[in-house]
């Protein structure tokens, strides 16, 4: 499962509902490893495995500078050697995207469930490598978040991007 945040790490409800979700999917004997952009402290959830999408030479990913997943275009990158520095959005959502592809080369999975559309290209990706079933789910979109007002301009432009798949995903 591919989502953007998980509670305590939330902005609104689809970070709720992905965890309610797997709650209930786990109690069913469903084996659930949950891919998230961040790095955060998740020993509360034993139900699933939770695995932060860290780019090469990355040891940690913080949400964004301003602590949540949304507010900031910004993730934090705390390297191997101790340095950091920041990503913009756009970056973090390609580097996911690559993290992604190479764990469903080396994992055995049944399905690929994807939250939110800065999960998707991932999710096709993960889709093209192993030709698995894809469910995607839509929490909202940026016009719905922003109340109707045109909202963070990266966003609705990410959000309108051509979704097609790189040719070496085609291949």
């Amino acid at each position: 499962m591919l989502g953007w945040e998980l509670p305590p790490h939330h902005t609104g409800g689809m970070g709720v509902v992905c965890y309610q979700m797997c709650k209930q999917l786990a109690r069913t004997g469903a084996q659930i490893e949950f891919v998230l952009p961040y790095t955060a402290d998740f020993s509360h959830i034993d139900f699933m495995k939770i695995n932060p999408a860290l780019p090469d030479n990355v040891e940690e990913v913080i949400g964004s500078r301003a602590g949540s997943t949304y507010d900031s275009q910004y993730f934090e990158y705390v390297l191997r050697d101790g340095s950091t520095r920041g990503a913009a959005m756009n970056e973090h959502q390609a580097n996911y995207l690559q993290y992604v592809s190479r764990l469903v080369e080396l994992g055995d999975y049944d399905v690929i469930h994807a939250h939110d559309w800065l999960t998707f290209r991932a999710a096709l990706a993960a889709k093209q490598a192993t030709g698995l079933p894809l469910f995607v789910h839509i929490h909202s979109t940026e016009y719905d978040r922003s109340g109707g007002n045109n909202g963070n301009p990266l966003f609705a432009r990410l959000s309108t991007l051509d979704y097609t798949l790189p040719t070496k995903f085609l291949q």
